[in-house]
């Protein structure tokens, strides 16, 4: 059972807090404690993240704040929902950082972007309400220098406010997949990113989101993408492991 601890800063905790947060959220079991919800599932959850429905929206001053105390923990922020992830270690960190590592060489040796970790955020528009800004985070992520130049690049402090050229979302749960590939298709593509990919070990297939549409293949086939020239991805590797 999931289970994870949500710090509040005092500042903010009376308009964070609802004594009624629990009606927005009957698949959660919701305790405070010194400044702390205390989340754990009520049903088999469907991924190794937690959604929680806030009363009201909070603004970006607030999510930043809260980001501030939970440096442990991996968080989305969209107008009235938090997405809260535990680490996702294991076989499927294995996965991740031999992903990461990869494009990392070929970026480097090519000279052609930057690659991103997990733990950058992009601040961009709701796709179907531009002036409303949403903060998310991809397992792994790319930008040209084509896209935005070098000396750009090396400017982004906090979140960057344009979209990758790439992201990449790693199953984390055999549960996992649905919405993995919704922000795919629904936020990452429709924010502008040329390439949105969901990498399953568990059903052995990647699916591509792109200007073709969306297509998958199996994991075991290397990846090759005509936006990411000479680039290999080989993503079937540990997981025959799971």
């Amino acid at each position: 059972m999931l289970m994870t601890v949500l710090h509040v800063p005092p500042l903010i905790w009376q308009k964070f807090y609802d004594k009624n947060i629990a009606k927005f959220n009957p698949h959660l079991r919701i305790e405070q404690k010194e400044n702390a919800f205390v989340l754990s599932e009520i049903s088999p959850a469907e991924s190794e993240y937690f959604t929680l429905n806030l009363p009201a929206k909070i603004s970006n001053d607030d999510y930043t704040k809260i980001t501030s105390v939970n440096e442990d923990l991996r968080l989305e922020f969209l107008s009235d929902k938090l997405f809260i992830y535990n680490s996702m270690g294991g076989i499927i960190g294995a996965i991740t950082i031999l992903i990461a590592s990869g494009l990392l060489t070929w970026a480097l040796s090519r000279k052609r972007g930057r690659v991103y970790s997990e733990e950058t955020e992009y601040y961009l528009p709701n796709p179907d309400n531009t002036e409303e800004f949403w903060r998310r985070k991809a397992d792994v992520s790319y930008i040209a220098y084509e896209s935005v130049s070098e000396e750009t690049q090396r400017t982004f402090k906090g979140a960057i406010p344009v979209p990758p050229d790439l992201a990449i979302e790693i199953v984390s749960s055999k549960y996992g997949l649905n919405p993995a590939l919704l922000k795919a298709q629904y936020f990452w593509r429709l924010s502008g990113v040329k390439i949105a990919l969901v990498i399953c070990p568990f059903s052995k297939k990647i699916y591509i989101f792109d200007a073709k549409g969306k297509r998958e293949q199996n994991i075991e086939i290397p990846f090759r993408h005509e936006l990411l020239p000479d680039y290999v991805g080989y993503f079937g590797t540990y997981s025959d492991e799971l």
